[in-house]
């Protein structure tokens, strides 16, 4: 009922803590993608997790390259970039 009371647009999904742990949230989300979308090809929590640690590594490189300081991307410069890198190793 608290949920309700508070995030109403999570009414009717099974909510799951993740205790601060990011491989604890990337799994739950993955999880209900799978099961709420209708794209069949979502990847495993642990392939999403190597892709993230990846991207850690990429993104000071990009940021370098397009004169950004990490520590002080916008929401909109970190959307930006996100696409650009998946656009990146879609290439690859």
């Amino acid at each position: 009922f608290r949920f309700q009371k508070f995030i109403s647009d999570i009414a009717g999904q099974d909510v799951k803590g993740h205790s601060g742990q990011i491989e604890h949230a990337v799994k739950h989300v993955r999880d209900w993608l799978s099961d709420c979308s209708t794209q069949k090809n979502i990847p495993g929590h642990d392939a999403i997790l190597a892709d993230y640690a990846t991207y850690l590594v990429d993104i000071p490189k990009i940021c370098q390259k397009r004169r950004l300081s990490p520590s002080k991307l916008t929401f909109n410069d970190k959307t930006n970039l996100i696409y650009l890198w998946m656009a990146m190793k879609a290439r690859e």
